[in-house]
C-alpha cells in the first residue's frame, strides 16, 4: 500500500508542480507583456506629448524645487493672462476707434453735403434778392416815365 500511496502523492505533486509552473510561466509572460506595453506607451507619450514628458521628469525633482518651479510657472501664467487681457483690451479699443473713426468720417461727409446745400441756398437767395432789386429798379424806372 505504501508504494501506491507514495506514487499517488508523487503524481499529485507532479501535477500540482506542473500547474504551478504553468501559472508562474503565464504570470511571467503576462508581466513581460505588461512591461512591453508599458514601455511602448511611455515611448509614445514621450514622443507625442512633450508636456507630459516634462511633468514625468518633475517627479524626480525635490519637492521644494518643484514648488519653486510651480510658483514660477504660476507667475508666468499670470503674466501671460495679463498680457492677453491687455491685448484683448487693445484690440477692443482699436476696434472701437476704427468704428468711431468711420462714423466721424460719415458725419463729416454729411456735414460737407449740408454745407454745399446751404451755400447753394444762400446763392439762390442772393440771386433772388438781386432779381428783386432789379425788378424794383425796373418798376421804379417805369414809374418815373
Amino acid at each position: 500500500m505504501a508504494p501506491d500511496a507514495s506514487g499517488a502523492t508523487t503524481a499529485a505533486n507532479g501535477d500540482n508542480s506542473d500547474a504551478t509552473n504553468d501559472d508562474c510561466g503565464d504570470a511571467k509572460e503576462n508581466a513581460d507583456s505588461q512591461q512591453v506595453v508599458k514601455q511602448v506607451v511611455i515611448e509614445y507619450v514621450l514622443r507625442h506629448f512633450p508636456l507630459l514628458n516634462c511633468l514625468l521628469h518633475l517627479q524626480n525633482v525635490p519637492e521644494r524645487m518643484w514648488h519653486d518651479q510651480l510658483a514660477h510657472l504660476t507667475e508666468e501664467l499670470d503674466d501671460a493672462e495679463a498680457e492677453s487681457a491687455i491685448s484683448n483690451e487693445s484690440e477692443l479699443l482699436n476696434s472701437t476707434y476704427m468704428e468711431d473713426s468711420r462714423e466721424q468720417e460719415s458725419d463729416l461727409e454729411w456735414m460737407k453735403c449740408l454745407l454745399v446745400l446751404i451755400a447753394a441756398q444762400q446763392d439762390r437767395e442772393k440771386e433772388k434778392m438781386k432779381m428783386n432789386k432789379w425788378s424794383a429798379y425796373q418798376a421804379e424806372k417805369i414809374n418815373q416815365i
